[in-house]
């Protein structure tokens, strides 16, 4: 099981404790050594979604189902994905307003 919680105060914290558990990060570059958190969670069976955008509040507070769909990515530890939130129609948030995105100049 991983633990989340601090054992005491005179740990090691950010870069000081990067590097004793992951070495210098010269390394970064190198096969497996530059996402060592990725192996760390997916090592106990968590799932990491990073950078999630889109219409997040329209489902805010709701009960949805989420759906997380990789691209395939031989031994990769991560991938790009496309995020879904299944929920019926009468459940989201009407009062928030459609995001528009708008690519290029036109």
């Amino acid at each position: 099981m991983l633990s989340l919680t601090k054992k005491n105060t005179s740990e090691l914290h950010g870069q000081e404790a990067y590097d004793a558990k992951f070495g210098d990060l010269e390394a970064i570059g190198c096969w497996g050594t530059w996402e060592p958190c990725h192996k760390e969670m997916l090592g106990h069976g968590i799932v990491g979604v990073e950078n999630l955008g889109g219409d997040l509040d329209k489902v805010s507070g709701k009960r949805f189902r989420f759906l997380c769909l990789p691209i395939r990515w031989y031994m990769g530890d991560g991938s790009m994905v496309r995020c879904v939130a299944e929920i019926d129609e009468d459940d989201v948030n009407k009062d928030v307003a459609d995001r528009v995105y708008t690519y290029g100049g036109f």
